[in-house]
């Protein structure tokens, strides 16, 4: 006698392979919201730390060139963001690999949506902020290294009239023409942007110093040293 029947046990089948999110739409994110497209894939925390970085990286750029005149600094923030767009590229191959393997994505839509969308409103502030900041500190940083210059022209001056005072004694005359390289004077007045023009004679001498990073001209004869506009 056989027992009853029972209908063939076949394996479940396999999962299907989840298709994973577009590679230009997550790439079109993170060129106009750096960051953005790792959410997009998922990665919520590399779309924050993406996203911060550039930020600070871009303030601080912007002041450190204002205060030291390094315009080169300025393209730094591009080579780090060109670096995350290399980031997303090799980090989509994995989550491309990872959806083809059946896994579960990390974020859903909606949390998606709403982080990237919480990324232009806080994108907007920002740029608020970053202009009031630029707007207070920039030209704070570029006065005072134009005041440095000034001060550098002026101790040029001053070490000319020095050093022509010590020339009149010991030739009892000022020399013909007056330049940075007078006396000790040469070193005060090293640097390439500073300018010393003038004539002197026996009693009597006048020179103009000027730095050209700096915002104004010294003029001097041997009872005082005038500044004045550039």
């Amino acid at each position: 006698m056989t027992g009853p029947a029972f209908p063939p046990q076949f394996p479940p089948p396999p999962p299907l392979a989840q298709k994973p999110p577009g590679y230009a739409a997550g790439l079109l994110l993170n060129i106009f919201l750096p960051g953005s497209g790792f959410t997009y894939l998922g990665r919520w925390n590399w779309h924050l730390i993406w996203m911060l970085g550039l930020a600070a990286l871009s303030v601080a750029v912007v002041i450190a060139a204002a205060a030291s005149g390094a315009t080169l600094l300025l393209a730094l923030p591009t080579v780090v963001y060109l670096g995350m767009l290399v980031h997303y590229h090799v980090m989509y191959g994995q989550i491309q690999a990872a959806w083809a393997a059946g896994a579960p994505p990390a974020l859903s839509d909606g949390v998606k949506l709403g982080l990237i969308l919480g990324h232009v409103a806080l994108g907007f502030v920002a740029l608020a902020l970053t202009g009031v900041l630029a707007a207070i500190l920039i030209p704070n940083l570029i006065g005072a290294r134009q005041r440095a210059y000034d001060t550098g022209a002026q101790s040029c001056a001053k070490s000319i009239q020095t050093a022509l005072a010590v020339a009149q004694i010991d030739n009892q005359e000022y020399p013909k023409t007056i330049d940075k390289t007078i006396g000790g004077a040469s070193s005060t007045c090293a640097p390439a942007q500073i300018t010393v023009s003038g004539s002197g004679n026996e009693n009597d001498y006048s020179f103009t110093v000027r730095d050209s990073r700096g915002n104004k001209t010294y003029s001097a004869t041997p009872a005082s040293l005038t500044p004045q506009p550039q």
